[in-house]
């Protein structure tokens, strides 16, 4: 076990989940649908905006969801608490912090990449919204 500091470190963040990339999406897919329809648009390129719409939206519905990051290291293993939609359950993954960026914007966003090694070897990318932690 190597360390860069002398003090022990435990983080330990409960996240709630929020609305935004649902509430975004759905109002990108009102403006093109308004603006294709003021086009006039034939019927074959509907079929295909509306495809398009809908696999955006089944992709954010069911994406894991982070809401809880544990760990005593920063380059130890995290713990991260994922809320799958589909399924109603959360799992406890065990993951690498790979990348972390924090983007002064809006009330600061925390970029974070990580690598996950349990229940299967992926990455898994996730931003953290100021408005996102319990007070």
């Amino acid at each position: 076990m190597t360390s860069f500091s002398k003090h022990k470190l435990i983080i330990s963040a409960p996240i709630c989940f929020v609305l935004l990339p649902i509430g975004f999406a759905l109002s990108v897919i009102m403006i093109s649908a308004f603006l294709a329809w003021v086009g006039q648009i034939v019927w074959w390129q509907w079929l295909i905006f509306s495809i398009l719409s809908a696999a955006l939206l089944f992709h954010i519905v069911t994406k894991p969801v982070l809401c809880h990051i544990n760990t005593t290291e920063i380059d130890g293993v995290w713990q991260l608490t994922i809320h799958l939609p589909i399924s109603q359950q959360e799992q406890l993954w065990q993951a690498y912090l790979t990348k972390a960026t924090y983007l002064n914007i809006v009330g600061g966003v925390v970029l974070m990449s990580f690598y996950v090694v349990e229940p299967r070897r992926r990455y898994f990318f996730c931003d953290d919204h100021q408005k996102q932690h319990n007070q």
